[in-house]
């Protein structure tokens, strides 16, 4: 069974008859009491031993209560335990003083044994409170530290062995013996293809590392979508013809925008690339942009299988498997539309799932357009 906690508690009084009342009044509750009869005695003890409260007498001889409290507060160690006063000055000018020592409250004799064990018990309630969360922010940091190294190791000692695995692979297959051997070619080709799978895993979780540390930052100027979505149609060629689909876009992809080129390329590749993996061979698929009201709104139409209610409310979650699988074999990391999302609101827009069915599905991304200067 696990032992029971209880509060250690340090009285401080240089009257033994005072020590004694207050001994006998905390007596009654699960306290370990402790007992000094100056301010010497009490230091010496409060460096020898740990206190969760101090009841401290405010005018001793020799070291005054004011004394300790202010040579305690000095200290980080000790800085953090709660001292309740014990005073017969009730003038505001002493009061005053005493919490500018550093006091946490103040008890003015003669005092009620309710109102001692009341103000002991708030104290000390507040101060496991800070204890946990002090705790708490420790490991929080922790984790934070944690993460940061595996985001060192990440970007590093793991993408670039993938650089030159990739690399190497990509230069094995234009070797004339490797030309001529079919075999060999396709194998080189399945290792130039896992190895910048896994890159754009790994870079999917720093990007996911960095959003949830608040490390992600934002290169922005006015721009365009329209050489973005050159770039992509041309890299979303062979995808879309190996499963015989169609993708149209319509509408003004010059609107201006204030935002991040890389990051809106991000954004709208991950949705395209969605549409072609979860759509079935032949789909016809569509991008439609549109400055409408100050927003420069962004459709993209699958027709994929749409979602379930229980796949729509884990739609934008890290980490997540839902019911929809990749029709030609594709991998889905499960943090995409994670990212996505959160890329979108750092530029101040939203994304959503507008519509879907069995027929497929239209995601909407809403981005503040710029204003047109008239002539």
């Amino acid at each position: 069974m696990e032992a029971k906690f209880l509060p250690h508690i340090l009285v401080v009084d240089d009257v033994a008859t005072n020590i004694r009342l207050v001994a006998s009044i905390l007596a009654e509750q699960s306290y370990e009491l402790s007992f000094a009869t100056s301010g010497k005695d009490a230091l010496q003890q409060i460096q020898a031993q740990a206190f969760d409260l101090i009841l401290l007498d405010l005018m001793m001889p020799g070291l005054s209560g004011l004394d300790v409290t202010r040579q305690l507060k000095q200290d980080e160690r000790y800085a953090s335990v709660p001292i309740v006063f014990i005073t017969a000055r009730s003038d505001e000018g002493a009061i005053l003083e005493a919490f500018e020592a550093g006091a946490a409250d103040y008890v003015t004799k003669p005092f009620l044994a309710s109102e001692l064990l009341a103000r002991v018990q708030t104290q000390l309630n507040l101060k496991e409170t800070r204890d946990q969360l002090q705790e708490r922010n420790q490991e929080l940091n922790q984790n934070v530290q944690l993460k940061n190294q595996l985001l060192s190791i990440a970007s590093h000692d793991l993408k670039n062995p993938l650089s030159v695995i990739n690399g190497f692979a990509q230069l094995l297959q234009n070797r004339p013996g490797i030309q001529t051997d079919p075999d060999a070619r396709e194998m080189l080709k399945y290792i130039s293809q896992a190895a910048l799978r896994m890159n754009n895993l790994i870079e999917e979780l720093l990007d996911t590392a960095a959003l949830e540390l608040g490390k992600m930052t934002l290169r922005c100027e006015t721009m365009s979508l329209a050489p973005i979505m050159e770039k992509l149609l041309k890299g979303f060629q062979q995808p879309l013809a190996k499963k015989r689909q169609q993708l149209a876009c319509q509408g003004d992809f010059e609107t201006r925008i204030w935002g991040d080129p890389a990051r809106i390329e991000q954004v709208i590749e991950n949705l395209i690339s969605n549409a072609i993996k979860y759509s079935p061979e032949e789909a016809q698929l569509r991008v439609d942009v549109q400055n409408r009201e100050g927003w420069l709104e962004l459709r993209v139409h699958d027709q994929g299988p749409g979602f379930s209610a229980e796949d729509q409310s884990r739609l934008f979650g890290y980490f997540q498997r839902l019911s929809a699988q990749p029709t030609g074999g594709e991998v889905s990391t499960g943090v995409g539309l994670a990212v996505v999302k959160q890329i979108v609101e750092l530029h101040a827009g939203e994304i959503l799932l507008e519509k879907t069915s069995q027929k497929g599905s239209t995601f909407l991304v809403r981005l503040p357009a710029q204003a047109t200067a008239q002539a």
